[in-house]
């Protein structure tokens, strides 16, 4: 009985600290590069004329190639320690669920009886806005900054949507200003400190 009990609190205490430790699987450099590919993306758009649905295929990628860089990011830092790919599966975790979200929506607004990309820009950036407060607890608290960009932009987006093939800066402004300021973020909160931790103790 006792034994149990102890294995229980054991297990909260274990839970407790992972909840309380700052995440440092994200990195700076993937996050400014994601920026820039955003913003490069809006400058290659309007050179290949397309319409709603090859605008939401041409972002699609954009997005796949953002997450396969991120993901690679993600899966280096894991394999540190079991207590650190247990945080990392933590955090994915939080934030999967509005990822997948965002992966439906081209597939709903795009069905011939809709076909309202013009809403997918806003969408994407609230839904990316909701991960990043998801994975708040387990980042620096400035980060909150970055959710509130995110979800800011996707309700403006929304609100003043016109039918239509949306503007290719509709997602490269919103996502590069994003990306760059989450890259601010953790290089300020995670990798500055923890470089000059490491300076000291040389």
């Amino acid at each position: 009985m006792h034994v149990d009990a102890a294995l229980s609190q054991l297990s909260e205490i274990h839970a407790q600290l992972l909840r309380s430790e700052v995440f440092r699987g994200y990195r700076s450099r993937s996050m400014a590069t994601t920026s820039g590919l955003a913003l490069l993306g809006a400058l290659v758009q309007p050179l290949l004329a397309l319409d709603g649905d090859g605008f939401a295929r041409f972002w699609m990628a954009v997005a796949a190639l953002c997450c396969a860089l991120c993901a690679f990011d993600l899966y280096r830092s894991s394999r540190a320690s079991d207590a650190e790919r247990a945080r990392t599966l933590r955090v994915v975790g939080q934030i999967a669920p509005a990822f997948a979200a965002g992966a439906v929506l081209p597939f709903v607004l795009l069905r011939p009886e809709i076909g309202v990309p013009c809403l997918l820009p806003g969408l994407w950036a609230l839904v990316f806005g909701l991960a990043v407060f998801a994975s708040r607890p387990f980042l620096p608290r400035a980060v909150g900054w970055v959710g509130l960009w995110y979800c800011a932009a996707g309700i403006a987006q929304l609100v003043w949507a016109e039918r239509g093939t949306p503007s290719p800066w509709s997602m490269g402004a919103t996502f590069g200003v994003g990306q760059g300021l989450a890259a601010l973020v953790l290089h300020l909160g995670i990798e500055r400190p923890l470089d000059a931790r490491r300076g000291e103790a040389t």
